[in-house]
């Protein structure tokens, strides 16, 4: 298992341990699932949401004073967070970049047949789910903690992450189907991509290109367009008003990018038949474009993160009591667990939340919230896929074997993680027992 890396300054090094657990397991049969993950693509240019961590050359860690005893799986520790929290030098707390706070702007009282189709399409719940401020504090606590090559939180007893389970238990989106794999567009195409899926003319279509300059639209744009189209309206408009609402929701959501105010004219591609929307895994895209973030969160330099931050909320509320939010007394299990918490908006200090997460313990974590809610969220068995998640032209590895006590299982040593190009057919049942 990889280091633990403690971020108290002048309190605990963060040298290289690995640990062996027995906490006995939780007889809840895991499924298997031998899939081929997606080969890595060329790489076109992107935009910087989607950069990867820096991985040259001059990023690779070698041995030096307080970091790990052993980098080679933390090949990049040396231009992390925590060293330079370790060396004094304070970045603070993170700008968070979510703008779940703009989804009231579009209220659906008018528009119930746009709402059905957001309905059919299996993202309704990203609507009434979506907490409409964030906890900076709580996010860059664990941020520090986040390590892009294993993409898991090291913390003092060992590895957690965010998992499959966790993204259909929390937020109720799918995490199987088809991948969300978006083209790449040039000027033209994306003009008439908006022209023929949104129905509005060239020269507004041309309008937008040009003010977001490149294939992008403004989310008020959006907005301002469709939000008054009638309920009375005939279909084809019926439909365009709906890609936009959609549109809209995956922007001020899952695809939340460092602008917080446009989205890519690819995604909606994935809209044009409305009839299947359901059946890509936007869950299982979100999960990648979220580890990338955490990423390039982690990095020493970075000031901001940017993405759908309720899901790592609500993960942080559901396995630590020690962030101290409240419970919504008006939650019913058949809804996602977003609705179970009541967000904190604010936190004693950052540093008070680092003390807290140094000392912690193992038996102080919430291991399997979802245990007794099975029936209203079942456990899927892509949850225990092993290889790379895909968003567009975003690749990550992810490892449910590195966190198996999250899944009520005793944690073995796992293998080293994947890159992206080493994506290989795994079965689980190699790493359980």
């Amino acid at each position: 298992m990889a280091p633990h890396v403690a971020v108290r300054r002048s309190l605990r090094s963060p040298h290289h341990k690995v640990w062996r657990v027995s906490e006995p397991p939780h007889r809840e049969q895991p499924g298997t699932l031998d899939s081929s993950p997606p080969s890595a693509p060329k790489q076109p240019p992107t935009s910087a949401s989607e950069q990867p961590p820096t991985s040259a050359l001059d990023d690779t860690t070698e041995l030096f004073l307080g970091g790990p005893e052993d980098p080679s799986i933390l090949k990049s520790f040396k231009n992390h967070v925590a060293v330079s929290i370790w060396a004094g030098e304070e970045r603070g707390v993170l700008k968070c970049n979510s703008h779940g706070q703009r989804i009231p702007d579009w209220p659906l009282a008018n528009q119930q047949r746009i709402y059905d189709i957001v309905v059919r399409s299996q993202l309704a719940p990203l609507i009434e789910s979506t907490y409409r401020f964030v906890n900076p504090t709580v996010v860059s606590a664990f941020s520090e903690r986040w390590q892009p090559e294993t993409n898991t939180f090291h913390l003092p007893f060992g590895e957690m992450t965010l998992t499959l389970d966790d993204v259909a238990t929390i937020l109720k989106i799918p995490v199987v189907g088809s991948p969300v794999s978006v083209p790449h567009l040039t000027g033209n195409e994306a003009q008439n991509l908006l022209c023929r899926l949104l129905g509005v003319s060239v020269v507004e279509a041309a309008g937008q290109i040009a003010e977001t300059r490149g294939p992008y639209m403004k989310l008020d744009w959006l907005r301002k367009t469709f939000m008054n189209v009638p309920n009375s309206a005939p279909d084809e408009e019926m439909y365009n008003a709906s890609r936009a609402y959609l549109l809209f929701i995956l922007g001020c959501t899952l695809f939340v990018d460092k602008s917080g105010i446009m989205i890519s004219i690819s995604y909606i591609a994935l809209l044009e038949d409305l009839s299947i929307s359901s059946m890509y895994a936007w869950g299982a895209a979100y999960l990648a474009y979220l580890y990338r973030q955490l990423g390039i969160a982690s990095r020493r330099d970075v000031k901001e993160i940017c993405g759908y931050l309720t899901l790592l909320e609500t993960w942080i509320y559901e396995h630590f009591s020690l962030t101290r939010s409240k419970h919504n007394l008006s939650y019913t299990d058949e809804l996602p667990r977003a609705h179970r918490w009541l967000p904190v908006r604010e936190y004693d200090s950052l540093q008070s939340l680092r003390e807290q997460l140094d000392d912690l313990i193992e038996d102080q974590v919430i291991w399997t919230p979802y245990r007794r809610h099975r029936a209203q969220h079942p456990l899927h068995e892509i949850a225990f896929f092993s290889g790379c998640l895909k968003c567009g032209g975003v690749i990550e590895p992810y490892h449910p074997e590195r966190v198996l006590r999250q899944f009520g299982h005793i944690q073995n040593i796992p293998p080293p993680p994947l890159s992206p190009i080493e994506a290989k057919r795994v079965e689980l049942r190699q790493h359980i027992r």
